[in-house]
């Protein structure tokens, strides 16, 4: 799951269509993992869902591990 999270701080640096969730935009955290749990955090709009998408699907281009719907 590191690289899962270098992922995201790739291309949440690179990409300004990315917003934090406004809870978590001071602190810069995007997501929490734990044992076999993900949260992902982003704000609720349709230009920051395609880019979590964006990563979910590079990790899984990467890895070969692929989400639950």
């Amino acid at each position: 799951m590191d690289f899962l999270s270098q992922l995201f701080k790739h291309y949440i640096v690179t990409n300004p269509s990315y917003s934090y969730n406004w809870r978590s935009e001071n602190l810069h955290i995007f997501d929490l993992c734990f044992a076999d749990d993900l949260l992902i955090f982003f704000w609720g709009d349709a230009k920051s869902a395609n880019v979590v998408r964006m990563i979910v699907n590079k990790f899984f281009e990467f890895t070969g591990l692929k989400m639950n719907n």
